[in-house]
């Protein structure tokens, strides 16, 4: 049976944990149970609550709440005013004249693609949702900009009901991921500002459904007001396949300005919070006498294909690159040394890059002896790490090395997960050692 995209609820930490050794702007891990703070909440916890029916024993929730005023802007980390500290960087910087975001989220939302390295980039989505924002969206996708990058980072008090789903339909229909995050260009060479309570309220909560994956950490927002169009909202969740429960619960807010702030524990499991990453299903047959499994996965909007098989009696995985986008520092890999993880297993092996030939396309070649028809159920198979081993240490270059070799790793690192592998791959594995 195939999984649906929006119908599997699953959070690869491992994977995440993985990324954000490099990319710690906007791949944060998931907390457990991540509560929204500095908002009053008006609807207690009672268990005769309306709220309370609906959540299952044991869990909680911060309830109906009032979002503050949104913030026009400030200083950062002790800068003087008008500018702020850039991620990653010393010093301070004012706000790029050349960038287009609002300061102040009140204005209709602009986009616009930020680069933090050379490998590393994300879309931004900053500022109030109008009739006007979904049109503004199509024509920004047009631009050889949005190609940058499939994550699109929201930060938006709220706005047009109809208009925010209308541009979640846009965002799903793009494949597009959706994070809860807040940054503005800075002075100067690939600098950003990282705000640290970014908000998707109201009307954005909708929009940020239509992302293909999706996650906000705990220091995000996100909070939906009771539905004025119950009917058209309910459909539009069906629609992303969202746990009606979202729905009920927002319903359950008694004030018409109040809203449901929902943490990342409730999110993961109404599906708000989703990672479609990797997911995939084996078609085992038989070429040239020999048993093999193909299978094709999205990871971050690349299209990867795949097939598993025996190779002079090991297991070897190849990862086809479709779309020529494994970045060119990892092309020197020969049998450098690869460390997978696969539900709490260490998966060591060996990676090579085959470059691409008149009769077949790029790919890297996994052998990994102890791979099993395990290895790819429930959170499935997550590349943790790729070593390189002629690195050199402790001179300037070699750090400036190092540091492009995880960056373009963190671009590379993924999840494969199939729910028939179990069934389709002990005939496969069977004559391997």
């Amino acid at each position: 049976m195939n999984r649906s995209v929006e119908g599997f609820p699953h959070e690869d930490t491992v994977l995440k944990q993985a990324r954000h050794r490099w990319r710690a702007v906007f791949w944060i891990a998931l907390a457990v149970f991540g509560l929204v703070a500095s908002q009053r909440v008006v609807l207690g916890e009672t268990a005769g609550s309306p709220l309370q029916a609906i959540l299952t024993q044991g869990q909680s929730i911060q309830p109906a709440v009032s979002l503050p005023e949104p913030k026009i802007g400030g200083t950062g980390e002790g800068c003087p005013a008008g500018s702020f500290k850039p991620l990653f960087k010393a010093g301070c910087a004012k706000p790029s004249a050349d960038s287009n975001l609002p300061a102040n989220d009140r204005q209709p939302m602009k986009f616009e693609a930020i680069q933090i390295s050379k490998s590393i980039a994300f879309l931004q989505a900053t500022g109030t949702i109008t009739k006007d924002t979904p049109a503004e969206f199509g024509r920004f996708m047009a631009t050889d900009a949005a190609r940058m990058s499939s994550d699109l980072n929201l930060h938006s008090p709220g706005g047009d009901l109809p208009a925010a789903m209308e541009l979640g339909r846009a965002i799903r229909k793009a494949r597009l991921n959706t994070l809860i995050e807040r940054s503005i260009v800075l002075e100067g060479a690939m600098r950003i500002y990282r705000y640290k309570d970014p908000v998707c309220a109201s009307a954005c909560a909708y929009a940020f459904l239509g992302g293909v994956s999706r996650s906000y950490s705990v220091d995000a927002r996100y909070s939906l007001n009771r539905p004025a169009a119950p009917d058209e909202t309910a459909k539009y969740l069906e629609e992303m396949g969202i746990d009606p429960r979202l729905q009920q619960a927002a319903s359950s807010v008694a004030a018409k300005d109040d809203v449901l702030a929902v943490p990342t524990a409730l999110g993961k499991e109404w599906r708000v919070v989703f990672d479609a990453s990797g997911l995939t299903t084996f078609a085992v047959e038989v070429r040239n006498g020999k048993t093999v499994a193909t299978f094709n996965f999205t990871d971050r909007g690349h299209k990867l294909g795949g097939m598993l098989f025996c190779e002079q009696g090991q297991r070897a995985m190849a990862i086809v690159d479709l779309e020529d986008s494994v970045h060119p520092v990892l092309r020197i890999m020969n049998e450098f040394p690869a460390e997978f993880a696969a539900n709490g297993r260490k998966i060591d092996g060996t990676a090579t890059y085959v470059g691409r030939t008149d009769r077949s396309p790029a790919l890297v070649m996994f052998h990994l002896p102890s791979l099993d028809a395990r290895s790819f159920s429930g959170s499935g198979l997550v590349l943790k790490r790729l070593t390189n081993p002629q690195l050199p240490g402790g001179t300037d270059r070699g750090l400036l090395d190092a540091l492009s070799w995880g960056d373009a790793e963190s671009a590379f690192l993924f999840r494969i997960a199939a729910d028939n592998g179990e069934r389709a791959l002990p005939a496969l594995f069977r004559d391997c050692l």
